[in-house]
């Protein structure tokens, strides 16, 4: 398979999701097999949570500190505590307006203007975008011979003097690859000791096998030779996108630098959204969240690879990425895809490679089924040079 060009994503501007879901909803009346979302399946979430925010609701008339309420930072310390084995403090969190606040504010408060911040590729597709809006220059690590699977030496041979922080999205979206502790102590060793680490992960709770290891584990053993924040959402660990909350557990000194720069972004987080977390970490439900991922994601990987395209099975997240020997992954061949099929993938292209595409598995299973037995069909004709992916749906 011919090795693509990593596409820059700053210019031009490529078209946002929201834009493309628009036009394929309107050009499939009938109804859209969106398999583009990002949401996860629904996850309980106890009466609890919504009594605590009824009775503190006067709360919301006041703002909450930059840093956040102070019960919800103890009950993300409590939470991180448990999941990394360390003994994280409510004076090491942050809490944050989501994941997207918190890679914001580490980035503003980590990484000077001017500087390059290293962005693994495939990446999330507001990493990039997050690091040039801040002044600085993302700087590319092609993961793609790997499959996704970042190595030090990838890392060290795009290190420069510039080089002032590294942003890793493990368990990676969109790639689903979940890197493990000898391979993050590998990777953090190649750093120099100035370069700091972002984690975004978001993802931590969604493993097809095996315990996740925080960057903040790893920074540990080296003995805090350099800054390290990891960032999560209650949009994955709780399955609660609308409540827009989050946290940043930094290294010691960070958590206050965080606040600053929150304060002049976007300011203090959602405060029924922060006591309703706070409640869900304390209680959070026992269940395998990833057992109706893995009939979806084996059904799909065997259809996906049955039409030529590769796949590697997905470690983390909830999401399967194809990639093909011809350019399935463009906005254009997406929503052309979409119009002839009625089904709407993510195109790679907007996470940096348009071979690839990415499908979520948080669909209804009938759904999932259908839009991927549609697709692989207009795919393999494209690829076959058949019938044009164009051509009117019947």
């Amino acid at each position: 398979m011919a090795e693509p060009a990593i596409v820059q994503p700053l210019e031009p501007v490529p078209p946002a999701m929201t834009e493309l879901r628009l036009a394929a909803r309107a050009a499939c009346p009938d109804g859209l097999i969106d398999l583009s979302r990002s949401e996860p399946l629904p996850i309980p979430v106890a009466d609890a949570c919504a009594e605590r925010v009824q009775e503190e609701f006067m709360r919301a008339r006041l703002y909450s500190p930059p840093v956040g309420l102070l019960l919800a930072r103890e009950a993300v310390a409590r939470y991180a505590s448990a999941a990394t084995g360390l003994d994280i403090g409510a004076d090491r969190v942050a809490i944050t307006a989501g994941a997207m606040q918190g890679i914001s504010i580490s980035l503003r408060a980590l990484v000077k203007p001017g500087a390059e911040v290293l962005v693994p590729v495939p990446y999330f597709h507001a990493h990039p975008k997050q690091v040039a809006m801040l002044g600085a220059s993302p700087r590319f690590v092609d993961t793609r011979p790997r499959q996704g699977v970042l190595t030090p030496d990838a890392v060290e041979r795009e290190l420069t003097s510039r080089t002032g922080a590294l942003l890793l999205c493990n368990p990676a979206n969109p790639a689903g690859v979940v890197l493990g502790r000898e391979q993050l102590e590998a990777i953090l060793a190649v750093l120099p000791p100035d370069v700091a680490v972002i984690g975004d992960e978001v993802y931590a709770e969604y493993l097809y096998d095996g315990r996740f290891t925080s960057v903040l584990e790893v920074a540990e053993r080296e003995g805090g030779v350099r800054e390290v924040v990891a960032v999560n959402t209650a949009s994955k660990t709780a399955g609660m996108p609308g409540w827009r909350v989050g946290s940043a557990v930094g290294t010691p000194g960070l958590a206050a630098r965080l606040a600053q720069a929150a304060a002049t972004m976007n300011g203090a987080p959602s405060t029924p959204g922060q006591l309703a977390y706070a409640t869900w970490l304390d209680s959070p439900p026992k269940l395998d969240r990833m057992a109706p991922y893995r009939p979806r994601a084996r059904e799909t990987i065997e259809a996906l690879e049955g039409a030529g395209l590769s796949v590697r099975p997905p470690q983390g997240s909830y999401y399967v990425w194809a990639t093909a020997d011809t350019e399935i992954g463009s906005p254009e061949r997406v929503l052309d895809a979409a119009r002839a099929t009625g089904a709407l993938v993510w195109p790679g292209a907007l996470f940096g490679d348009a071979q690839s595409v990415r499908i979520s598995l948080s669909v209804p299973r009938r759904d999932l089924r259908e839009g991927v037995t549609k697709l692989t069909d207009s795919w393999r004709e494209v690829r076959l040079r058949d019938i044009p992916v164009s051509r009117p749906r019947r």
